[in-house]
């Protein structure tokens, strides 16, 4: 199957410019459809953020709490007949792949072996909109006395460029729908392969187990030499790859394609490989009536004649490309429960609570794998602790503002990090981390903010006139009314 020369354009970002159009809006901008979605966004916010934090903290007490239930009942064996016959068959072993383990995607009869893994990833080119707007900044004095911003005479301009994208764009809310039309197909969604006849020291591995594999990844693209295609700098930039690790490309011959011309890809929705990075393709071909569709909305909206360069370059709107990456370590370490069957499967830990199965690459003993899985959780978890500090910074602005607190922005910040760290730290010290504890980290941040207010007050005592719900309001008064408020008389910024 040759490599078409005429398709490189959609191995690249397929990327290309169109200009939309530019309205002026005279007066004063009109902010109820921004203000009723930040508002649902800002409740959202506010409900979801101790939630998903209490979820990350509850998963990873269960996973620590499953750890040290299976630990002192994990064996180390090479074989299937050293496997005990009776009681817990926790089982910890290390070896090589067998060679003839592979993974198939069979609507594009792609196989590769040998293998544990293989990630289809589908693109879509679509077009994307974005809008820019430039707004004058005018006041008034209102009927309180009070010097009232706002945002007016705004001039509004649409730009959309055409890429690559993992995922499909509804353009049906565009300014210019019928110019800028996404047609939404979608025959072969991204999706994970995992092999069904892996081995190791003659344990079957279940694909269950198979799915938990951690291990480097590499992108698969198939040439007729299975190797790269050569450049003048390889001679001093490949070395470099290798030594850091950059050589992330698993090169195989092409001629393992020959049975894609027949898959259900090829037959029913035109896919062909391209190669140049390993891209299978597929053009769209609208039918008629969508073309008469097409072409009466961009009538109706005036862009019927409105062509530009970027009509005739990049992708299609509606193409679609595939590629793949694959991961296959050699020799691999598993810690599981096995069967009379010499098979290898996910262990049901905390009464069936939580299935624990370890799959890593290398020649990796008990403990390193199970002090690697917690830390490799522990790590995911504190993203959900960042990001939670700014549900943090909300909230305690808000407690503050409702009891007429004037604060130092230094002293609050030196407040959160010092008591954020201490809870932290308290949290962090129980080594016998249990799930009946976890239960406890939905009080957590309510101790953060009793904390936090404390320690703001000591720092700067002093009060507002305005307290209540009232000061919140008008703090977060652009979220729900579109405007900043200002104090002319006395000089405070609420």
């Amino acid at each position: 199957m040759m490599q078409s020369p005429t398709q490189g354009q959609y191995s690249g970002s397929g990327f290309s410019y169109r200009q939309g159009r530019t309205y002026y809006v005279p007066g004063k901008k009109d902010t109820s459809a921004q203000t009723i979605c930040l508002s649902i966004l800002f409740v959202i916010f506010l409900i979801a953020c101790p939630l998903i934090l209490f979820y990350a903290e509850f998963n990873f007490a269960l996973l620590v709490a499953s750890i040290t239930e299976v630990a002192p009942d994990v064996i180390d064996v090479d074989n299937p007949h050293q496997v005990p016959w009776h009681g817990k068959k926790y089982i910890h072993t290390t070896g090589m792949i067998n060679y003839d383990a592979e993974v198939v995607d069979e609507a594009f009869h792609v196989k590769v072996n040998p293998a544990l893994i293989l990630n289809r990833k589908t693109e879509y080119c679509q077009w994307m909109e974005h809008r820019h707007e430039e707004c004058q900044t005018c006041s008034e004095e209102g009927e309180d006395g009070k010097t009232h911003t706002y945002q007016c005479n705004c001039i509004i301009r649409y730009e959309y460029t055409k890429q690559w994208s993992s995922f499909r764009i509804n353009s049906l809310l565009f300014d210019q729908p019928g110019a800028h039309y996404n047609p939404q197909r979608d025959p072969f969604p991204s999706q994970k392969f995992v092999s069904q006849n892996a081995e190791v020291n003659g344990f079957s591995l279940k694909p269950a187990l198979v799915n938990n594999l951690k291990a480097q990844t590499f992108y698969v693209d198939w040439n007729d030499f299975a190797q790269k295609d050569p450049h003048w700098y390889d001679s001093v930039w490949s070395p470099v790859q290798k030594y850091f690790g950059f050589q992330k490309t698993h090169y195989r011959l092409q001629s393992e394609l020959n049975d894609v011309r027949s898959s259900v890809a090829a037959r029913e929705h035109a896919f062909f490989y391209i190669g140049q990075g390993g891209y299978f393709f597929s053009p769209y071909t609208p039918s008629q009536s969508e073309m008469v569709l097409k072409w009466a909305m961009q009538g109706l909206e005036g862009s019927l004649l409105d062509w530009q360069i970027g009509d005739f370059f990049g992708c299609t709107p509606g193409d679609i490309r595939v590629s793949y990456s694959t991961q296959f370590p050699p020799m691999v370490s598993v810690i599981g429960q096995s069967n009379d069957i010499k098979e290898i499967g996910l262990i049901n830990a905390q009464d069936g609570r939580m299935q624990l199965g370890l799959l890593q690459e290398g020649d990796v003993d008990i403990e390193n794998m199970l002090e690697r899985e917690v830390n490799d959780e522990k790590s995911s978890l504190w993203n959900y602790r960042v990001f939670f500090s700014a549900w943090s910074a909300v909230v305690g602005d808000a407690l503050l503002l409702y009891f007429g607190v004037v604060y130092s922005p230094l002293s609050l910040a030196c407040a959160t990090m010092g008591v954020w760290g201490t809870v932290l730290s308290l949290f962090e010290g129980y080594a016998d981390y249990s799930v009946s504890f976890s239960v406890l980290s939905s009080f957590l941040y309510f101790l953060f903010f009793i904390g936090v207010l404390v320690a703001t007050v000591a720092c700067s005592p002093k009060t507002l006139e305005t307290k209540g719900a009232e000061a919140v309001m008008r703090r977060y008064k652009w979220m729900f009314q579109g405007e900043w408020v200002e104090e002319n008389k006395k000089g405070k910024v609420l």
